[in-house]
């Protein structure tokens, strides 16, 4: 696996620059531990720079978060820290001679970076040219930058849409692109974003939202990429047609005349027609949208235009990531649903308006304790699960947010319940509408 390579590298590269304060440049040991470093570089480079950098105190390789203590991390982590190094990019072509100098330069005392454009000069001095430095963004900030960027593209492909400008769809393929690397990364990371609220943004949001939602379940689902990307695409735009559809209708609070319920209906109609004047959309992306409330048993809408209609595979995820997220999420006319409640309603509609297997697999890939759930603890606080552990659906990644009494916390502390030193279980989920628990992920 490359994350054991990671781990190998760090030891090599921290073991090099330890050594220098033992051995002379050109002694045999340090020269056997930077041919190391420059083997297990190697077959890195064929997917471009290799990045080693440091993000909210941890050491991040390759965009990668490497949360296993080890002290070799401890050690590279310091030194990147206390010299001001954010982070390094090493390209195809560095040299032993390279790294050799940069293992010079990160022996040196820190206080001698502390003047600005230090550390280039070093490297310029040392003829360091395939090193060089780079900003590191954690995953987490990352999944934060294309969250609020997709929200902004569906704003803008709207409000396009409204004036009769035909949206680009470029920008949209690319959000979807960068969605896949970061879940590739961390899963937890951009699905815990699905949970933010907000009465205003409710329509953006929640296509983003759906987007996620539906990428995520295609990529847990083993679908080709092609798929995966036409379900992102189409999770992304699913409502679209609503932008011909009046805000009156829209934001109605009560129940829709049966006119007005006719009006609703032709939002995936609009959307498909629209998303096909789209030049170079991907080709499902459109048929999804047109089906998205068909329903399993195709008693939905659109009715299908024959009989044997088969739909697109990518269709009953978005189905259901839609439907998940329109539950779960708070509108201002509607409270949101707990999530375990969601599923299990929607569960009890499984072989009618969903695909029994592809809802099995939702719920399998958002655990037991769904990201966004309040849970309490059997030390009497009560939690905000924010990621789901492979492999270990009981122990939930959570957020501590009150105290043994109820009291809500100032500051929150973050945990993996596996790895908690007190050995705190979930016991229950909390009702949550708690007025004062009102904490997004």
């Amino acid at each position: 696996m490359e994350i054991e390579i990671y781990y190998k590298i760090i030891n090599a590269f921290a073991g090099a620059i330890r050594n220098l304060s033992y051995y002379p440049s050109g002694h045999p040991a340090l020269l056997r531990q930077i041919q190391v470093v420059l083997s297990l570089l190697a077959p890195l480079w064929e997917e471009g720079d290799v990045s080693i950098g440091v993000a909210e105190g941890v050491i991040v390789f390759n965009r990668e978060p490497l949360f296993k203590e080890s002290p070799a991390g401890e050690e590279l982590k310091t030194r990147f820290t206390e010299r001001g190094i954010g982070g390094l990019a090493f390209r195809r072509g560095v040299t032993a001679e390279e790294l050799f100098a940069l293992s010079r330069i990160l022996s040196q005392d820190p206080i001698q970076f502390q003047a600005p454009g230090r550390l280039l000069g070093l490297f310029r001095k040392s003829n360091i040219e395939n090193i060089v430095p780079v900003e590191i963004e954690a995953v987490e900030d990352k999944a934060k930058r294309v969250y609020h960027s997709a929200r902004d593209i569906v704003v803008k492909v709207m409000n396009d849409a409204r004036l009769g400008v035909i949206p680009k769809v470029e920008t949209v393929v690319k959000t979807i692109e960068q969605m896949a690397d970061i879940m590739i990364s961390d899963r937890n990371a951009i699905l815990g974003l699905t949970m933010l609220s907000s009465y205003d943004n409710y329509t953006f949001n929640h296509s983003v939202n759906v987007g996620i939602l539906s990428l995520s379940l295609a990529q847990h689902l083993e679908h080709s990429e092609a798929i995966q990307l036409e379900v992102g695409v189409a999770g992304l735009l699913h409502d679209i047609g609503k932008t011909f559809t009046p805000l009156s209708v829209l934001n109605k609070p009560g129940p829709l005349s049966d006119d007005e319920w006719e009006v609703i209906r032709r939002h995936p109609s609009d959307g498909t027609e629209l998303i096909e004047r789209m030049e170079g959309h991907p080709p499902g992306a459109s048929t999804i949208v047109l089906e998205h409330h068909m329903g399993y048993n195709l008693r939905g809408y659109p009715r299908p235009s024959g009989p044997g209609h088969k739909m697109h595979p990518g269709t009953g995820i978005v189905t259901i990531s839609d439907c998940y997220d329109s539950m779960t999420t708070l509108r201002a006319y509607q409270e949101r649903m707990e999530p375990r409640e969601a599923l299990k309603k929607m569960n009890g509609l499984a072989g009618k308006h969903f695909d029994p297997n592809t809802l099995k697999s939702f719920i399998q890939m958002l655990g037991i304790y769904p990201i966004g759930s309040l849970v309490r603890l059997n030390s009497g606080e009560i939690a905000l699960v924010t990621g789901v552990e492979a492999g270990d659906p009981n122990h939930p990644r959570v957020k501590i947010v009150t105290d043994r009494e109820g009291k809500k916390l100032t500051e929150y502390q973050e945990m993996k319940l596996a790895e908690d030193p007190q050995g705190r279980q979930i016991i229950t989920t909390v009702d949550f509408m708690a007025k004062d628990l009102e904490i997004s992920p």
